[in-house]
């Protein structure tokens, strides 16, 4: 049915993520120190996208992060195609109204701020559905996947709560569109327990960033082919 009411999270109600306590950098299943100083100082607000970093792994948060080693996406030719699709689809048409999707109005690069989760985020585009809901609405530079990526339910779920505590407004779905696909548009429900499994995977995230503690990587190692940091990053 969507969700309503105000902000209630395996938290409590209005709570931010319990903070860790700063601890000095372990290194776990590391052959060699890591070529630059961790910082751990804590950060004060996460970003949806770091996030989403650490549902792909936990390790990129820490690399990029907390030892603050740039990724260099300029040199992903994916990642800049994918920039470069943000920007054209506000200058094609950006008048146009979905109205097969039932959508009333769009608003483009709307950044939210929660400060009860310490949570932020710009959402690519928020659009209004005629029967009176907001939406987040995400475009991805690939092509349709058998089933949707985790850690792109986990990006919807966490804009639909930014949209629905700041914006006040009752969401009960996302959308993405696949470019690669035919700019196919599949539409992602946002039920309760996908809201509290993303507020969670906040509290592990932070769990990184404020203890600066090497953390294990994903299980999934054919993410390592294309990982930034595959060179070093102890397998």
């Amino acid at each position: 049915r969507g969700f309503k009411g105000p902000l209630k999270t395996k938290f409590g109600r209005g709570m931010s993520p319990r903070p860790r306590p700063h601890r000095k950098v372990q290194w776990r299943s590391m052959g060699e120190m890591p070529p630059t100083e961790p910082d751990v100082s804590g950060p004060t607000w996460i970003t949806v996208s770091q996030v989403m970093q650490y549902v792909f792994c936990p390790r990129f948060v820490f690399f990029l992060d907390v030892l603050r080693i740039p990724q260099h996406e300029e040199q992903h030719s994916k990642v800049m195609l994918g920039r470069k699709v943000h920007e054209e689809r506000k200058k094609i048409n950006p008048h146009y109204l979905r109205k097969r999707l039932g959508v009333v109005s769009r608003r483009f690069d709307v950044e939210l701020n929660l400060p009860e989760l310490r949570l932020r985020g710009i959402v690519d585009e928020v659009v209004e559905l005629e029967d009176g809901f907001l939406a987040p609405f995400d475009y991805k530079f690939a092509e349709l996947p058998r089933s949707t990526y985790r850690k792109h339910k986990v990006q919807l779920a966490l804009y639909g709560l930014l949209i629905r505590e700041v914006l006040k407004k009752p969401v009960r779905s996302g959308f993405l569109c696949y470019v690669r696909s035919n700019s196919h548009i599949q539409e992602v429900p946002l039920p309760p327990d996908l809201i509290d499994s993303a507020c969670r995977t906040i509290r592990d995230a932070f769990g990184v960033l404020e203890s600066g503690i090497f953390p294990k990587a994903t299980p999934q190692k054919n993410r390592c082919l294309d990982c930034a940091y595959r060179n070093i990053c102890v397998q």
